[in-house]
């Protein structure tokens, strides 16, 4: 009876070794597709992150685009809108219209027409 108590107690003992084993085995393997998965989870954020990065530029870069256009059609308009201006007050001063009309001011008008004219030139330099 003794031997069968030892030998039950054996078994008993080698079966919850094996038991042990099977479990710490069973978890390292949950462990194991555990990382993999927040691995492939990590990866799929990181490209979320880059894509959206380059969304961003994208669209940064379009934006200036838009702005630099926007600012260009500024320019070309006031540019030509000053060009009208001298070309109305050459005309006008050709036609000796300022000049009699207004009588002494003569000097008062060329200096605003050469204003005119610098103004012109320098928004002609930007």
């Amino acid at each position: 009876a003794h031997k069968t108590i030892l030998k039950a107690d054996a078994v008993e003992a080698w079966e919850l070794e094996k038991w042990h084993t099977q479990r710490q085995q069973d978890l390292l393997q949950k462990e194991a597709q555990f990382k993999h998965t927040k691995q492939q989870e990590l990866i799929a954020l990181q490209k979320r992150i880059q894509t959206g990065r380059e969304e961003q530029k994208k669209q940064r870069h379009q934006d200036l685009e838009r702005l630099l256009q926007r600012y260009q059609n500024v320019k070309a308009e006031l540019e030509a809108q000053q060009n009208l201006e001298r070309i109305r007050m050459e005309k006008l001063v050709q036609s000796g219209a300022l000049t009699s009309t207004y009588g002494k001011k003569k000097n008062t008008n060329n200096m605003s027409t050469n204003n005119l004219q610098s103004g012109q030139n320098t928004a002609n330099n930007d």
